[in-house]
């Protein structure tokens, strides 16, 4: 697929009730197992555990967000393309709509 999504650094804002949270969203998808991770200064780092799914423009991310020793946190849903990330994620009581930007 010729431009398909492979990798990439995207940062922005989540927004919620309780806040918005800085959030840098990293893709390595070249990788095995294919490598996404979130990362918010105050909550921490996490890595998806979950389904990374090819779609007509990008990817679609979904599962389980894991911490450095396994315990998942928190769930994501986003739309990934070559520029922007949007959707949902959460760890904890915080759940943040995503914009993103590469």
């Amino acid at each position: 697929m010729a431009g398909a999504l492979t990798s990439g650094t995207y940062r922005g804002l989540g927004s919620s009730p309780l806040g918005s949270a800085d959030l840098t969203l990293e893709l390595d998808l070249l990788s095995s197992p294919k490598q996404v991770t979130l990362t918010s200064p105050t909550a921490g780092r996490f890595r998806l555990d979950g389904q990374v799914t090819p779609e007509s423009g990008g990817t679609y991310l979904s599962g389980t967000l894991v911490n450095d020793q396994g315990v998942g946190l928190g769930t994501i849903k986003a739309h990934v393309t070559p520029s922007r990330v949007t959707g949902t994620a959460g760890i904890g009581p915080a759940q943040w709509q995503l914009d993103l930007r590469r």
